[in-house]
């Protein structure tokens, strides 16, 4: 399976529908993730809590707290908690992580 580029980097543009709207569309791929058994469903609700902190931050805090969340997701990736394909891992796929 082919993965194709980062569609943006986050922190460098505005994602589509704001802050707001990237940080549902991210929950409801973690959402589907769990639906599809996809996700350890304690590491899902973790990532969902502190996307939802992340969404309320605003500048280099939000993108630093994003990026916790995407560590921490790569963690259960690399445990087995995590799927390493499907709705989440697309989603992260498409929005890249600043590098520092």
């Amino acid at each position: 399976r082919e993965t194709a580029g980062p569609k943006a980097t986050l922190g460098q543009q505005m994602p589509p529908g704001g802050w707001g709207g990237w940080a549902k569309a991210f929950d409801d791929s973690l959402r589907a993730q769990e639906r599809m058994g996809g996700i350890d469903p304690r590491v899902a609700r973790k990532a969902r809590e502190k996307l939802w902190r992340a969404a309320r931050r605003s500048g280099d805090d939000q993108v630093r707290q994003v990026t916790e969340v995407y560590h921490d997701l790569v963690k259960a990736l690399e445990k087995g908690e995590m799927d390493p394909f499907g709705p989440a891992v697309d989603f992260m796929n498409d929005w890249s992580l600043p590098s520092r």
